[in-house]
């Protein structure tokens, strides 16, 4: 564990991420500031974005999927495992999430492309659900979400013998994280890890492209015009 130069006290995670997510992560040094921190997450003071390489481009490129999550028990395949899935009509306890998306690269020869996800609210598995079931395209290397199933199969195949793995790894990075909170404001950034970059070059993307694609960490959601919401939206 980490521990801090005042007292020697251990910090303390301020927020999480999936446990295949790479990126950044917020942690406090000392009890005041890990509640400090917390509190600026809670009021929506914290804007984090990721990137994800999808198996195949959304239609628009633009846009903001919202659709309310539930947790389940999951079926077939997945039966006895907890998932999180879009919530239906008579779903017991369904979260609002909202989450803004920008095609920052699409790929002619493989059909992938490179997203960057703004989530405006921070449920459990939101980015991988909504890429999946909102848009249609699953992220690369996320097996418990579409991944290597029916049309991403012979992807993943070809992923796996080129990477010379048994599984490709999540290519789900947290990439930046701004924040105001009583010291003042944070912005960080974490590298793009190597596992995604041989990724993007098996699959056409060039991710040195971001460099020229709005690289400021603020919300996309500003930005955004919003198309009618993601299919299969229930009411809540």
């Amino acid at each position: 564990c980490f521990s801090s130069e005042k007292g020697g006290e251990r910090a303390r995670l301020v927020h999480r991420l999936d446990r295949d997510t790479s990126g950044c992560l917020v942690l406090g040094r000392t009890r005041h500031a890990t509640a400090e921190l917390a509190r600026a997450f809670k009021e929506g003071k914290a804007c984090k974005t990721y990137l994800a390489i999808v198996a195949s481009a959304p239609p628009h490129s633009r846009g903001t999927v919202s659709l309310p999550l539930v947790k389940k028990r999951g079926h077939g395949d997945d039966e006895g495992a907890e998932k999180v899935y879009v919530a239906q009509s008579g779903d017991f306890g369904p979260l609002s999430a909202i989450t803004d998306y920008l095609v920052v690269e699409r790929s002619a020869s493989s059909g992938a492309a490179l997203l960057r996800l703004s989530p405006r609210t921070g449920r459990t598995h939101q980015l991988r659900v909504h890429c999946a079931s909102g848009l249609d395209a699953s992220i690369v290397g996320d097996v418990k979400y579409g991944f290597g199933q029916e049309s991403t199969s012979l992807l993943a195949a070809t992923l796996r013998s080129h990477l010379d793995k048994d599984r490709v790894q999540l290519c789900l990075h947290a990439w930046g994280i701004e924040l105001e909170w009583a010291e003042g404001h944070i912005a960080c950034t974490a590298p793009i890890p190597s596992h995604m970059l041989q990724v993007a070059a098996l699959l056409g993307l060039d991710l040195s492209s971001l460099s020229e694609h709005d690289t400021h960490l603020s919300s996309l959601s500003a930005a955004v015009e919003p198309p009618p919401r993601a299919k299969g939206a229930p009411p809540l």
